[in-house]
Protein backbone atom coordinates (compact mmCIF):
# COMPACT_ATOMS: atom_id res chain seq x y z
CA UNK A 1 0.00 0.00 0.00
CA UNK A 2 1.26 3.47 -0.82
CA UNK A 3 2.14 5.36 2.35
CA UNK A 4 0.25 8.46 1.19
CA UNK A 5 -2.96 6.44 0.86
CA UNK A 6 -3.08 5.14 4.42
CA UNK A 7 -4.44 8.33 6.01
CA UNK A 8 -7.08 8.71 3.30
CA UNK A 9 -8.13 5.06 3.69
CA UNK A 10 -8.50 5.50 7.46
CA UNK A 11 -10.46 8.73 6.98
CA UNK A 12 -12.85 7.20 4.43
CA UNK A 13 -13.44 4.04 6.51
CA UNK A 14 -14.14 6.04 9.66
CA UNK A 15 -16.48 8.39 7.82
CA UNK A 16 -18.53 5.74 5.99
CA UNK A 17 -18.87 3.31 8.92
CA UNK A 18 -19.72 6.16 11.26
CA UNK A 19 -22.37 7.66 8.99
CA UNK A 20 -23.89 4.54 7.45
CA UNK A 21 -23.72 2.07 10.35
CA UNK A 22 -23.82 4.65 13.17
CA UNK A 23 -20.77 3.10 14.85
CA UNK A 24 -17.76 4.67 16.56
CA UNK A 25 -14.53 3.92 14.68
CA UNK A 26 -11.03 4.22 16.09
CA UNK A 27 -7.88 3.34 14.17
CA UNK A 28 -5.60 1.17 16.34
CA UNK A 29 -2.34 -0.63 15.93
CA UNK A 30 -3.50 -4.01 14.65
CA UNK A 31 -1.43 -5.84 17.28
CA UNK A 32 -3.45 -4.07 20.00
CA UNK A 33 -6.82 -5.31 18.74
CA UNK A 34 -8.80 -7.65 21.03
CA UNK A 35 -9.29 -11.27 19.92
CA UNK A 36 -12.89 -10.80 18.75
CA UNK A 37 -14.33 -14.31 18.97
CA UNK A 38 -13.85 -17.61 17.18
CA UNK A 39 -15.48 -16.91 13.83
CA UNK A 40 -15.13 -13.98 11.45
CA UNK A 41 -16.63 -12.80 8.17
CA UNK A 42 -14.36 -11.63 5.37
CA UNK A 43 -15.71 -9.51 2.51
CA UNK A 44 -13.37 -9.14 -0.46
CA UNK A 45 -14.04 -6.76 -3.35
CA UNK A 46 -12.02 -6.82 -6.57
CA UNK A 47 -11.20 -3.42 -8.05
CA UNK A 48 -10.99 -2.92 -11.81
CA UNK A 49 -10.31 0.06 -14.03
CA UNK A 50 -7.37 2.47 -13.92
CA UNK A 51 -6.28 0.72 -10.74
CA UNK A 52 -6.63 -2.98 -10.05
CA UNK A 53 -6.55 -4.82 -6.78
CA UNK A 54 -8.66 -5.93 -3.85
CA UNK A 55 -10.22 -4.48 -0.72
CA UNK A 56 -10.69 -6.93 2.16
CA UNK A 57 -12.53 -6.22 5.41
CA UNK A 58 -12.65 -8.79 8.23
CA UNK A 59 -15.01 -8.51 11.21
CA UNK A 60 -16.30 -10.79 13.99
CA UNK A 61 -19.62 -12.50 13.17
CA UNK A 62 -21.37 -10.60 15.98
CA UNK A 63 -20.44 -7.26 14.42
CA UNK A 64 -22.44 -8.14 11.29
CA UNK A 65 -25.59 -8.37 13.43
CA UNK A 66 -24.79 -5.03 15.03
CA UNK A 67 -24.36 -3.40 11.61
CA UNK A 68 -27.73 -4.77 10.49
CA UNK A 69 -29.45 -3.62 13.68
CA UNK A 70 -28.02 -0.11 13.41
CA UNK A 71 -28.91 0.24 9.73
CA UNK A 72 -32.43 -1.14 10.25
CA UNK A 73 -33.03 0.74 13.51
CA UNK A 74 -33.74 -2.39 15.56
CA UNK A 75 -32.18 -4.26 18.49
CA UNK A 76 -29.31 -6.56 17.50
CA UNK A 77 -30.94 -9.52 19.30
CA UNK A 78 -33.97 -9.40 16.99
CA UNK A 79 -34.32 -12.14 14.40
CA UNK A 80 -34.31 -9.64 11.54
CA UNK A 81 -30.84 -8.42 12.53
CA UNK A 82 -29.52 -11.96 12.25
CA UNK A 83 -31.28 -12.53 8.92
CA UNK A 84 -29.86 -9.32 7.44
CA UNK A 85 -26.43 -9.47 9.13
CA UNK A 86 -24.33 -10.68 6.22
CA UNK A 87 -26.15 -8.57 3.61
CA UNK A 88 -25.69 -5.46 5.75
CA UNK A 89 -21.97 -6.13 6.20
CA UNK A 90 -21.46 -6.74 2.47
CA UNK A 91 -23.36 -3.57 1.58
CA UNK A 92 -21.28 -1.53 4.02
CA UNK A 93 -18.06 -2.90 2.50
CA UNK A 94 -19.41 -2.14 -0.98
CA UNK A 95 -20.01 1.51 -0.04
CA UNK A 96 -16.56 1.79 1.56
CA UNK A 97 -15.03 0.32 -1.59
CA UNK A 98 -16.83 2.79 -3.84
CA UNK A 99 -15.60 5.74 -1.83
CA UNK A 100 -12.05 4.39 -1.59
CA UNK A 101 -11.89 3.72 -5.33
CA UNK A 102 -12.79 7.36 -5.99
CA UNK A 103 -10.19 8.62 -3.52
CA UNK A 104 -7.42 6.35 -4.79
CA UNK A 105 -7.78 7.00 -8.52
CA UNK A 106 -8.60 10.70 -8.28
CA UNK A 107 -9.23 13.11 -11.15
CA UNK A 108 -10.57 11.82 -14.44
CA UNK A 109 -9.52 8.22 -13.93
CA UNK A 110 -11.98 5.50 -13.01
CA UNK A 111 -12.17 2.37 -10.90
CA UNK A 112 -15.08 0.21 -9.84
CA UNK A 113 -15.58 -2.66 -7.48
CA UNK A 114 -17.02 -6.06 -8.36
CA UNK A 115 -19.63 -7.67 -6.14
CA UNK A 116 -18.14 -8.45 -2.71
CA UNK A 117 -17.35 -12.09 -1.99
CA UNK A 118 -18.21 -13.18 1.54
CA UNK A 119 -16.46 -15.98 3.41
CA UNK A 120 -16.09 -17.27 6.95
CA UNK A 121 -12.66 -17.49 8.52
CA UNK A 122 -11.31 -18.86 11.80
CA UNK A 123 -9.40 -17.12 14.56
CA UNK A 124 -6.16 -18.60 13.15
CA UNK A 125 -6.90 -17.04 9.76
CA UNK A 126 -7.68 -13.75 11.54
CA UNK A 127 -4.25 -13.87 13.19
CA UNK A 128 -2.65 -14.54 9.82
CA UNK A 129 -4.45 -11.52 8.32
CA UNK A 130 -3.36 -9.47 11.32
CA UNK A 131 0.25 -10.19 10.31
CA UNK A 132 -0.21 -8.70 6.83
CA UNK A 133 2.01 -5.59 6.69
CA UNK A 134 -0.66 -3.73 4.70
CA UNK A 135 -3.51 -4.48 7.14
CA UNK A 136 -4.97 -1.54 9.06
CA UNK A 137 -6.58 -2.19 12.44
CA UNK A 138 -9.74 -0.54 13.73
CA UNK A 139 -11.86 -0.83 16.84
CA UNK A 140 -15.51 -0.33 15.81
CA UNK A 141 -17.89 -0.17 18.78
CA UNK A 142 -15.51 -2.51 20.64
CA UNK A 143 -15.28 -4.97 17.70
CA UNK A 144 -11.86 -5.58 16.11
CA UNK A 145 -11.72 -4.95 12.36
CA UNK A 146 -8.97 -5.49 9.80
CA UNK A 147 -8.94 -3.67 6.47
CA UNK A 148 -6.47 -4.44 3.71
CA UNK A 149 -6.33 -2.85 0.30
CA UNK A 150 -3.82 -3.94 -2.31
CA UNK A 151 -3.87 -1.93 -5.54
CA UNK A 152 -1.65 -1.26 -8.50
CA UNK A 153 -1.86 0.82 -11.64
CA UNK A 154 -3.58 -1.02 -14.49
CA UNK A 155 -1.37 -2.05 -17.39
CA UNK A 156 -1.92 0.04 -20.53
Amino acid sequence: MRAEWRDRIVEVFQDIVGKQAFMLVECLDKEDLPAGGEEFRRAAVRLRGDIQGQLTVIVPVEMCKEIAANVLGIVSKENLAELRAEDSFVELVNVVCGHLATVLVGGERRARGALPELSTISRDEWREAQGDPDAIGFLVDDFPVLLTIAVEEASP
